[in-house]
């Protein structure tokens, strides 16, 4: 038994770099393991470093990208060299995320006695041992007005289609997980085949997910492994929040793209209306607050863009 393990770095070497003792003490439990580090075309010689730290290990091969093609192309990328081996399992880790000893092997331990469980996710936690939610709840046109309002009331008036609940204590099933860890069977990528490129940044890992359901696979959450997650240090946002105007316009477009592929034109149009009435609901507590509107009309705008940009393409 052995396992790919594939991180996709983009000008956070020297991140990957420190956490390569703890991600090589826990491949160690399983000989044969391999990690691929894919460096997406990374700026200013981050890529040359990676490869040229790691060229002692034999566990270790950096695959150069030709372009930063997004997180799908990364890991694809990573898929195919998996696959071109004799690996069990493979292993998805963020580039600002390690596991803590034992972590793989209790993935690993979950999965051998549940033949239907096709993914499982760790918990995440902070350098301080606080606990991240990482286990999700697909979105909804529920959900995208609930999340955007930021009202209490609201949220407990539609508490089951919260995105993303309170961490729980013990393993459960849930919709999807955070991809900064999480173990995929091989046969389940060999079924599902790459992830979609049509992402560049955020909703792949969801998209991949729903498609491991729909293939008749489950997806767990187990708490008894565990991982340290530096949230936000590998992207642009940090717990999928950035200040207004900040959130980079790719987010927009995988939203757009996620909801049109999964649920159809109708449905994305009627999520984009709740994402607005949501945040047309906050404006209002922030204008009596006197916050004002800045942040949320450059919010607005990003969903109209996205929509252009997609008429455009």
């Amino acid at each position: 038994m052995s396992i790919a393990l594939i991180i996709v770095n983009y000008g956070t070497g020297a991140l990957v770099l420190s956490h390569l003792p703890q991600i090589r003490a826990e491949m160690a439990a399983f000989p044969g393991s391999r990690l691929f580090i894919v460096d997406n075309a990374s700026p200013n010689g981050d890529g040359a470093l990676v490869e040229k730290e790691t060229a002692a290990f034999d566990d270790v091969t950096v695959i150069a990208a030709p372009r930063n093609g997004g997180f799908s192309y990364g890991n694809n990328l990573g898929f195919r060299e998996a696959l071109n081996g004799e690996f069990s399992h493979v292993y998805l880790l963020n580039p600002d995320a390690y596991p803590l000893q034992g972590c793989l092997k209790t993935l690993i331990t979950f999965l051998d006695v549940r033949s239907k469980v096709g993914a499982v996710g760790s918990r995440l936690e902070g350098e301080d041992g606080t606990v991240q939610t990482s286990a999700f709840r697909f979105s909804t046109i529920a959900s995208e007005f609930e999340g955007t309002t930021w009202t209490g009331v609201f949220r407990k008036l539609l508490n089951r289609y919260v995105v993303a609940p309170p961490p729980r204590g013990e393993a459960h099933t849930t919709d999807w997980l955070c991809g900064a860890s999480i173990l995929f069977r091989r046969d389940v990528i060999e079924r599902l085949g790459p992830m979609d490129e049509h992402y560049f940044l955020y909703y792949e890992e969801v998209d991949y997910q729903r498609a491991v359901w729909d293939a008749g696979f489950e997806i767990w959450y187990e708490p008894a492994a565990r991982a340290v997650h530096l949230v936000g240090q590998s992207t642009d946002m940090k717990d999928g929040k950035q200040r207004a105007g900040l959130i980079p316009s790719y987010w927009y477009d995988s939203r757009l793209y996620y909801f049109t592929k999964n649920h159809g034109r109708l449905y994305a149009l009627g999520a984009d209306m709740a994402w607005i009435g949501g945040k047309a609901v906050r404006a209002v507590r922030w204008l009596v607050t006197g916050k004002g509107l800045g942040p949320t009309l450059a919010e607005v705008r990003g969903i109209f863009s996205a929509r252009r940009r997609r008429r455009v393409t």
